[in-house]
């Protein structure tokens, strides 16, 4: 299918063979896996002469669709491909333009899916991601790169990709890079899925002194059944829907009032809020003698400091067995003190779409169990450091206080990440005292449930 595909889209070629799919080495995450080709990536560029080059957001190719705004991942893999060509190109022989997407999605009739939309891309500035003090460099973009991951219910456990580019001179889409990534339930996420791992923590793995090799057996076979599209994605129900529950319960308050969750096939979502309405999400959790760590996000944000990383990387609410449901009423900021939930009117609304890109009307609750294994070193190598980088999510630009003085300053602070209408905003500040403690979560999260609130007008990017 990728290849008939990839086919499709090259338009201009009479022909097409796809490159074969390196399988002598074990599948890697998605993240890992373009960090690793990111030196190939930058040859074929370089190679070919450009001087700028934007990263414009992937196509998904999933039950013989194809769309190009299936979940976030449309848009989280170009990021992550962006930022893995600005840690490997070390020596800056390579402009990098920084989020070409939202550029390119304000151009009238711009997309790379047909040769006139390609054309129109090319009639823009685009910025890059550093610059002098404040002030972004912008530049005309030589090329623009692109890509297909295709997901196959046949092998559920990999995800086939395709990277693609064009040039101004003949805007003709060729494929260069063609490779597998190994599907991970964060990918999922990206996806739009919602997921439960069913059975894989009953009580007795829930003890500290069940052996470590037993847990995690036990989670691999979970994790390995549901990973299926034939038993998690293509034929299975929301989890909201399942029977058995999930082991934290969301339950979205307005004014107080419990909103009912409906589904439109696989997706779930609850009416939106209206402006000034309070908002309140309560989190409940099982009745297991598991530990949970549950992040919370709303529009792509996490509900403690607003952080935009990977769900792993986050901050989470701990929820303790016997623990009575944690009201969450805003973003906390700090130990003392949270801002509440605001809803946004109808223009203002509007006006934030392009901030959140494609997490916008989004609530988003992962779950993590506690890791009762060793302890995780302290210090990562080189590639894990460059992995975790490679998710940093692009800052909001409504809050951006300008670019990267320099390319270098730019990698480094890479490194250092480890009837109305309304969007969920950040409000007025109020007491809320919270406790840190410690919790070291499984890598893989047990539960993902995302609940659609607000349909935006448009989605970013082309």
């Amino acid at each position: 299918m990728l290849r008939f595909v990839l086919a499709s889209l090259v338009a201009g070629l009479a022909t097409f063979s796809c490159p074969g799919v390196a399988t002598a080495e074990e599948p890697v995450e998605l993240e890992r896996a373009l960090l690793r080709k990111a030196d190939e990536v930058l040859k074929h560029l370089r190679q070919k002469g450009y001087g700028n080059v934007g990263i414009l957001k992937f196509l998904v190719l999933k039950d013989g669709k194809l769309s190009d705004s299936l979940g976030t991942l449309n848009l989280d893999v170009a990021h992550w491909l962006q930022n893995a060509l600005i840690l490997k190109d070390r020596k800056y022989q390579l402009g990098i333009i920084d989020r070409a997407s939202a550029v390119a999605s304000k151009l009238t009739g711009a997309t790379y899916r047909t040769p006139e939309g390609r054309a129109k891309l090319f009639g823009a500035e685009y910025p890059l991601g550093w610059g002098d003090g404040d002030k972004a460099k912008t530049v005309t973009p030589d090329a623009f790169v692109t890509g297909v991951l295709e997901v196959s219910a046949n092998d559920p456990k990999v995800v086939n990709v395709a990277l693609l580019a064009f040039d101004r001179d003949t805007t003709k889409l060729e494929p260069f890079v063609v490779f597998q990534a190994a599907v991970r339930p964060a990918l999922l996420e990206g996806l739009g899925e919602s997921f439960v791992l069913r059975g894989a923590f009953d009580e007795k793995e829930a003890r500290a002194d069940t052996p470590l090799a037993d847990k995690v057996k036990t989670l691999d076979k979970a994790q390995e059944k549901s990973l299926s599209y034939n038993t998690l994605v293509a034929g299975a129900e929301h989890p909201l829907r399942e029977k058995g529950g999930v082991p934290v319960a969301l339950t979205i308050l307005y004014d107080g009032r419990e909103q009912p969750v409906r589904f439109a096939g696989k997706t779930a979502f609850v009416e939106e809020p209206r402006a000034g309405q309070r908002v309140e999400f309560v989190l409940t959790r099982d009745a297991s003698r598991v530990r949970y760590g549950a992040v919370l996000k709303v529009n792509g944000e996490n509900t403690i400091r607003r952080q935009r990383q990977d769900a792993l990387l986050c901050s989470r609410w701990i929820l303790d067995p016997g623990d009575k449901p944690y009201t969450v009423k805003g973003y906390q900021i700090d130990n003392e003190k949270r801002e509440n939930f605001r809803v946004l009117g109808l223009a203002e609304s509007k006006g934030r779409e392009m901030s959140y890109g494609a997490d916008v009307g989004l609530i988003t609750l992962v779950v993590f169990r506690e890791d009762y294994g060793p302890a995780l070193p302290e210090s990562a190598n080189d590639e894990e450091k460059e992995v975790v980088a490679v998710r940093t999510p692009p800052a909001n630009p409504a809050e951006a206080k300008g670019s990267a003085k320099t390319f270098g300053a730019l990698v480094s602070g890479l490194l250092d990440e480890t009837a109305q209408r309304g969007l969920i905003e950040k409000g007025e500040v109020a007491y809320s005292g919270v406790t840190q403690v410690t919790f070291k979560p499984y890598p893989q999260p047990i539960a993902t449930i995302q609940i659609r609130y607000y349909n935006p007008s448009y989605l970013p990017g082309q």
